[in-house]
């Protein structure tokens, strides 16, 4: 990981790398798919949330190089990325997500994804949005809109955008 990785998840054989440019899905050896947020504000603040009890140590390289101590947690919000609107990044073990949180009156039409270095895409027949990198299929799944009820719970009320 360079400097310019804020935050790091892996699943599957896969990264999503968290930089100040936005989301990078990385693989073995060079691989990557760079995720750009189009039209979007280029200095969205990063914010982690959710801390997780456990913490992670680095022993790659130096000594001076080593990390230990590292804070986890469960989601990252970019915030403002467009007007009205944050992009949160979670997951499990097995694949990552996002959702965008929209405030009242912002515009959703204002979101668009750039997959720079995804080869070719395409849309399957359930509609998600798919495509290979460095022999891993990768699955954007369709999108689903859903509004928070108060409590823990989504609500789902027709579809909109996850990972």
């Amino acid at each position: 990981m360079g400097p310019a990785v804020r935050y790091a998840a892996r699943a599957n054989g896969y990264a999503l790398l968290l930089t100040a440019g936005g989301p990078v899905v990385a693989f073995p050896g060079s691989r990557r798919v760079d995720i750009r947020l189009l039209n979007s504000n280029p200095a969205a603040p990063m914010e982690a949330l959710d801390p997780l009890p456990s913490h992670t140590d680095y022993f790659l390289g130096t000594r001076d190089r080593w990390h230990t101590g590292v804070s986890n947690y469960s989601r990252v919000r970019y915030s403002a990325v467009y007007p009205g609107i944050d992009v949160v990044y979670y997951g499990d073990p097995s694949r990552l997500e996002y959702d965008f949180m929209l405030q009242p009156g912002a515009d959703p039409d204002a979101i668009r994804l750039k997959f720079q270095g995804a080869g070719r895409l395409r849309v399957t027949a359930e509609g998600d949005l798919a495509f290979e990198s460095a022999g891993t299929p990768i699955v954007q799944q369709k999108p689903v809109i859903y509004q928070q009820t108060g409590g823990p719970a989504r609500a789902a009320r027709s579809r909109g955008a996850t990972c």
